[in-house]
């Protein structure tokens, strides 16, 4: 640690943050891709993707990039203690990965389900972290669900069907390697919430369903 550059810290402890906290090994290009993305962020960051080396360097000799898998994990089981001992702390926080994973699912690029196979293939080869991200934001979500700002960030992303039912076709991908022929398509916010085992936002639903029918002026329902 002593060995990073002061200047090369905070990348350092993000890069850190992501091969510490995922909830499996990650590829150099999930990686790299995650490290770019910020609050706010409509679109991917192509150019401030960061090379490789850079992330090896940057980290000196505790991280280590396998080329032939194109994994990316710590040096030794040694380094992953030292960081769970002495540097958890100065880590991202699991609210920071849940709004990474949700803000990256909530591109533009993603908002619509692809209508081929070919189309889905191409998407995801310009979109590396979508395999993570659609796999895991749920288990990130999770865990911090309560915060009141990571509830807006998953209501607004679920909130279009086209979302959901984009999402949907991302994680049958993410699960199995292997679109298929059909995912589950009509699925409304509150059927999502449930399924992912998100407590708060079910809560949040039906308050919000419960309200919008004792309207007296409300037809929707």
């Amino acid at each position: 640690m002593q060995r990073i550059d002061k200047a090369d810290m905070d990348l350092a402890l993000k890069i850190f943050s992501w091969i510490f906290r995922a909830q499996r090994v990650l590829r150099m290009d999930e990686l790299l891709e995650a490290l770019v993305v910020e609050e706010g962020d409509e679109l991917l960051e192509r150019e401030g993707l960061l090379d490789p080396s850079e992330v090896v360097e940057c980290c000196k000799s505790l991280v280590l990039y396998e080329e032939s898998s194109g994994l990316v994990r710590f040096t030794h089981e040694t380094a992953q203690d030292f960081i769970a001992n002495n540097v958890q702390q100065a880590l991202l926080s699991t609210i920071d990965l849940a709004k990474t994973c949700l803000t990256y699912l909530s591109f533009t690029e993603l908002m619509t389900p692809c209508l081929s196979e070919a189309h889905f293939e191409e998407r995801i080869g310009n979109h590396r972290f979508s395999h993570y991200a659609g796999r895991y934001w749920d288990y990130h979500a999770r865990e911090v669900e309560e915060d009141e700002e990571i509830q807006i960030f998953i209501i607004n992303l679920l909130s279009s069907e086209s979302r959901r039912n984009s999402l949907a076709q991302l994680e049958l991908y993410s699960n199995s390697n292997w679109l298929g022929t059909s995912f589950t398509t009509g699925q409304k916010v509150l059927h999502v919430a449930a399924e992912k085992g998100l407590v708060a936002i079910c809560r949040v639903e039906l308050n919000t369903l419960q309200s919008t029918r004792s309207c007296p002026c409300s037809l929707a329902f």
